[in-house]
């Protein structure tokens, strides 16, 4: 397969496969954390009621109650949310190791690719404002 590379870059149709492929690993994450969500969420509710309950029969009050319970939810989001950026982080350089590794990525296929494609966008830019 012919495709003309300009800067030494792959045609976006010798890289498609490889973006389908991060396609479905997302679809599969998003769905699995959903799941994992709203089983959580559902299993903790009857749980969270009998702990709200044995509080308030401690002699705590419903202010102090709330306040423990928005505590626990603000640490919990932001361990969640630093995690979450910390595992995007990696699995980013993780996709783009892979894909820097594919069979001629971002390599020009012989010699002075980059100085041909620099001299074709000269010559259209004259006939070309916009370029």
């Amino acid at each position: 397969m012919h495709t003309e590379k300009v800067f030494g870059l792959l045609a976006f149709e010798e890289v498609q496969p490889y973006f389908a492929l991060a396609d479905i690993v997302v679809v599969a994450l998003a769905l699995g954390a959903l799941f994992a969500a709203a089983s959580a969420l559902g299993a903790s509710y009857v749980a969270r009621l009998r702990e709200f309950s044995t509080l308030m029969a401690l002699g705590f009050t419903r202010r102090r109650v709330a306040a423990m319970f928005t505590a626990e939810a603000l640490i919990a989001t932001f361990l969640g949310g630093g995690l979450g950026i910390a595992l995007a982080f990696a699995l980013t350089q993780g996709a783009h190791a892979l894909l820097s590794s594919a069979p001629h990525a971002c390599r020009p296929r012989h010699g002075g690719g980059d100085q041909r494609a620099h001299r074709r966008l000269r010559q259209h830019a004259g006939r070309h404002p916009a370029l």
